[in-house]
């Protein structure tokens, strides 16, 4: 029995104008991965800040917002993850193929959602198997 290999989908060809928008997607996302480095790290510095002591309101409130800075940098984490996920695709000329049909992402797609993985047919399909 042959084992299948996963295709890899082919690198799409690229005018001038697309490669020009694609250095400036890249700037983008680098800027944005910077930024939430930089949020990651000083939301560590304030939760190591709360001492967790006080009366019982100001325990509340802290456990409060360190919920809250949890729950954002988990938001932040995946949100990095995908980001490094597009870089690294932008690297390595696949950028902007579809994951799934392998067909070119739209343009107007790619600058609305920089991390796109899927065609918005695509997406479609992965949001209604999610809901299953």
């Amino acid at each position: 029995m042959v084992k299948s290999k996963k295709k890899t989908p082919a690198k799409p060809a690229r005018s001038p104008k697309k490669n020009a928008r694609l250095d400036e997607l890249k700037v983008k996302l680098q800027q944005e991965r910077d930024n939430l480095v930089s949020s990651l790290d000083s939301d560590s510095g304030r939760l190591a800040e709360m001492s967790g002591q006080g009366d019982l309101v100001d325990q509340s409130n802290d456990f409060r917002e360190r919920e809250l800075l949890m729950g954002m940098a988990e938001h932040d984490r995946e949100r990095l993850m995908a980001i490094n996920e597009a870089l690294a695709m932008i690297d390595q000329g696949t950028y902007g193929v579809c994951a799934m049909c392998e067909e070119e992402i739209p343009e107007a797609r790619l600058l609305a959602v920089p991390t796109a993985k899927y065609c918005v047919k695509c997406q479609s399909i992965v949001e209604s198997k999610k809901l299953d």
